[in-house]
């Protein structure tokens, strides 16, 4: 009808002081008769996407077209889950639908035979961080988001270094900071199924072989490991507080442990094939328990399978 308004408006207008040529006229007029084909107007329809109930933010433009036309349906703007834990998975023809009916790797356009109105659909995913946690400097992995259920290969590929103790290798990744094994490991079990966000922490150990003594600092200051050499003191290892290390030593040679106000440490290990257990040592109050007086823990590496731990004042 837009067509015969503009024909019959032209007839009554002089352009440049000519009068229209008829020919103008009678094309238009073909080209209504050609819409009439079948007796009705072509039917023009429109495809409109919605935030609804459940999404913020901004939604592509309304498209009207012929109907039984077929429209792309439009992926690059799409809006927010109005919450916390989900994002955009494509669009369904119901507000709150809990799977999508138009998805950027799935059916991706439609057939417009009506007007459709088009609402956000949104999946619940997790995320699969790593941390460097509280020993450990250097690079981890990048986060990975997936959907819930959904199962993950661990990377083994990028992880960090000790801080406490450079010398320790890195083994694996476990649910808990400064764990003493790995839960996941490169030849164990490589793969987690994220039902939940989990955050991983790098496992260290030394690849040694021998005689060692496992410290547990039971106190709230950290414990230095250190030994003489000629004049000089060296720091060996650093024992976190409340936390525990496998301190691999040499024969003869004379350790001390330096220990702040009310320290207290538990000493196990193996040497020379002779076990020791649960020798507990502590300070109070500044000072040793055994002898009285301010000073370190001592111990020595005898060479006959014997370690004597001694209190220096």
């Amino acid at each position: 009808m837009a067509k015969l308004r503009d024909a019959l408006k032209y007839l009554g207008t002089k352009v440049n002081g000519v009068e229209p040529k008829g020919h103008y006229v009678t094309d238009i007029i073909k080209s209504i008769a050609d819409d009439y084909q079948g007796g009705e107007p072509t039917e023009r329809v429109t495809l409109t996407y919605a935030l609804g109930d459940y999404a913020t933010g901004s939604v592509p433009e309304a498209v009207t077209v012929d109907a039984g036309e077929t429209v792309q349906i439009d992926f690059e703007t799409v809006p927010s889950y109005d919450g916390e834990g989900k994002v955009f998975a494509g669009w369904a023809a119901t507000d709150g639908a809990s799977e999508a009916t138009y998805t950027e790797d799935g059916t991706d356009e439609i057939t417009m035979n009506a007007d459709v109105t088009l609402y956000p659909v949104f999946k619940v995913v997790h995320t699969l961080t790593y941390s460097l946690g509280n020993d450990a400097t250097g690079s981890v992995p990048e986060a990975v988001t997936v959907d819930a259920g959904d199962t993950v290969n661990i990377d083994f590929s990028t992880y960090p270094s000790c801080v406490s103790d450079p010398t320790k290798e890195f083994k694996g990744w476990a649910t808990t900071d400064e764990a003493s094994e790995a839960d996941y490991t490169e030849d164990g079990t490589d793969a987690i199924t994220l039902n939940d966000d989990v955050t991983l922490y790098p496992v260290f150990a030394k690849e040694q072989s021998g005689d060692y003594i496992t410290f547990v600092n039971n106190s709230n200051e950290d414990l230095i490991i250190s030994h003489w050499d000629d004049k000089d003191k060296i720091q060996d290892a650093s024992i976190s507080s409340n936390k525990d290390l496998d301190f691999y030593f040499e024969a003869g040679k004379e350790y001390v442990i330096d220990c702040e106000e009310d320290a207290q440490a538990t000493f196990n290990g193996v040497y020379g094939g002779a076990g020791m257990s649960d020798v507990s040592l502590s300070t109070k109050d500044g000072e040793l328990a055994n002898p009285n007086g301010d000073g370190y823990w001592q111990f020595t590496a005898g060479d006959e399978g014997t370690v004597t731990i001694s209190a220096v004042g």
